[in-house]
């Protein structure tokens, strides 16, 4: 048993999520012990993994890093630790030290009982010594008797299902349409639940332990050199957890299936992109010019090309690549659990700048008050599990069809960068409050609008940079109080009169009167753009 297999005992046990030391996960675990003071940690033996709440780590934060120390010394496999008992977080010195020892740490939700993890822990050893090695033996001759005499899908599937004794299904990469029809019923509830899960099916290996609400499903994937051709899933009894008998089994038929599939030419998925890559390339201006592939493209993956969908994109403070990678699943995980059709765009474009992306066509895509609602929870499910997480999001307008999808990924990434400057509390940003901020940036380099800004603000900064004044910092509260005098004097708590006095100066030295509502737009236009260029 390794690290690694904690992280998929159970669905409980799902919960856990690994905080650092990603490359030890392959640390073998021996046995399993529950410590809580300080002296306790020289009981522990070469191969244990200690679970703790963290009791005897509250004294500071040497404590902490002593501890793993001395676990590092004893040839501890990992830890397990519960947050928020004791303990709020790991300080630095731990986390860089188990990170240069390849030391995972796992974190424990507070309401997942010691003895579930015991329990399931110990079934796992005892299972792992146990495994039926004849019975994997007698399944590996008789495939490579069958490899001899001829490749047949069915044949591989049919020994493969004897063997393990659980239904099989065995679905197409990309649209999960079933290869194998042995049973109608099973195939349907399995093509629905994968389309459900397939932002989980990609980053788990060896395999995707994954709950529905009618069983567990264990997915493998058929890989070819370039690419994942097909997902081998395995719906479990309930109450059955996979055997390692099993898990061997499966992994020896494999690389049989996937030769069988490319020998045989079998049918390929009716596209061959996935949803995300088809919206990234639509993203990234890949069909700029070819609407007619788009939508030819849209419609083998079964996409309506002229739903309304809405984009958003996320930013977290943290730049540590482990936590930031903990945020995002976390931000997938609560949208997977609503009932909120999204796509999260994993690869190149999603993590640019290290903003991960979603889309989705929604009801919420045409109502903002919901999609506020919708982005306000899932930030707050992050805080939940992390602490003072901080999460922005940036929102673009709906875009009515496909093709829309580029100009809403600007959309929102500006309207992310202008919401921090402009209104930093409010962590939710949509686009429709900057338009005008962005049309003012996009049009700065034109002789006409640079003058105005240089005659304008550019004068009234001059002036105060000579005479020590503020009158750009009271143009901007008068844009804010509308060009009120009475509402902005309250506002900056002066005296109505004094501020009368200083806004006629500003209509001075710009040669406007501001009290004619012309000139206001004008200035309200520069002061935008002079909180642009801030």
């Amino acid at each position: 048993m390794k690290v690694l297999d904690i992280l998929t005992l159970n669905h409980d046990s799902g919960k856990i999520w690994l905080m650092c030391g990603e490359a030890g996960l392959d640390n073998e675990v021996k046995g399993i012990e529950v410590l809580e003071t300080y002296d306790t940690a020289y009981l522990a033996n070469p191969g244990d993994f200690v679970v703790t709440t963290g009791y005897c780590m509250s004294n500071g934060d040497a404590s902490v890093e002593n501890w793993i120390k001395i676990f590092l010394q004893r040839g501890v496999a990992g830890l397990g630790i519960k947050l928020g008992l004791f303990l709020d977080e790991l300080p630095l010195g731990a986390y860089k030290t188990a990170n240069e020892n390849k030391f995972p740490i796992l974190v424990i939700p507070q309401d997942l009982k010691h003895e579930d993890i015991l329990r399931h822990v110990l079934t796992k050893l005892l299972d792992d010594e146990q495994m039926d090695i004849p019975a994997v033996d007698h399944f590996r001759s008789a495939l490579h008797r069958m490899s001899e005499e001829g490749f047949a899908l069915d044949a591989i599937i049919r020994l493969l299902r004897k063997h393990i004794d659980c239904p099989i299904e065995l679905v197409w990469n990309n649209s999960f349409d079933p290869i194998n029809m042995d049973n109608a019923l099973n195939a349907y509830n399995v093509k629905n639940f994968l389309q459900k899960k397939i932002n989980k099916l990609h980053h788990q290996e060896p395999y995707a332990a994954l709950t529905g609400n009618d069983g567990k499903y264990l997915v493998f994937k058929i890989n070819s050199t370039l690419e994942t051709m097909a997902f081998l899933t395995v719906t479990l009894k309930p109450g059955q957890s996979p055997a390692r008998a099993q898990i061997a089994m499966i992994q020896e038929a494999l690389p049989m299936l996937a030769v069988c599939l490319l020998s045989q030419k079998a049918p390929m998925p009716d596209s061959p992109k996935s949803p995300e890559s088809f919206l990234c390339d639509i993203i990234d201006g890949a069909y700029n010019n070819r609407e007619h592939e788009a939508r030819e493209d849209a419609s083998l993956l079964r996409m309506d090309f002229y739903r309304d969908r809405v984009l958003w994109m996320t930013e977290f403070a943290e730049s540590g690549a482990e936590r930031h990678k903990r945020y995002v699943g976390a931000a997938v995980e609560f949208f997977e659990n609503s009932t909120e059709p999204f796509v999260y765009l994993h690869n190149k474009t999603a993590l640019h700048r290290n903003k991960p992306i979603f889309v989705s066509d929604s009801a919420a895509a045409r109502d903002p008050k919901q999609l506020r609602e919708l982005l306000c929870g899932m930030r707050s499910h992050i805080r939940k599990i992390f602490k003072n997480a901080q999460c922005n999001v940036g929102v673009s307008e709906t875009a009515h069809s496909l093709d829309g999808l580029g100009r809403a990924y600007d959309e929102a990434e500006f309207s992310l960068k202008m919401g921090r400057k402009l209104d930093e509390k409010s962590h939710i940003y949509f686009y429709d409050s900057y338009k005008i901020h962005h049309l003012l940036s996009q049009t700065w380099g034109m002789p006409t609008l640079s003058g105005l800004y240089k005659n304008t603000v550019g004068r009234l900064a001059l002036h105060d940079a000579r005479n020590g004044t503020d009158l750009v910092g009271l143009l901007l509260a008068m844009d804010d109080s509308n060009f009120n005098i009475s509402r902005a004097a309250e506002k900056l708590g002066v005296n109505r009169k004094t501020l009368k006095n200083r806004f006629g100066s500003i209509c001075q030295i710009v040669g406007l009167d501001l009290y004619q509502p012309e000139n206001q737009i004008v200035m309200k236009l520069m002061s935008r753009m002079k909180k642009i260029l801030a």
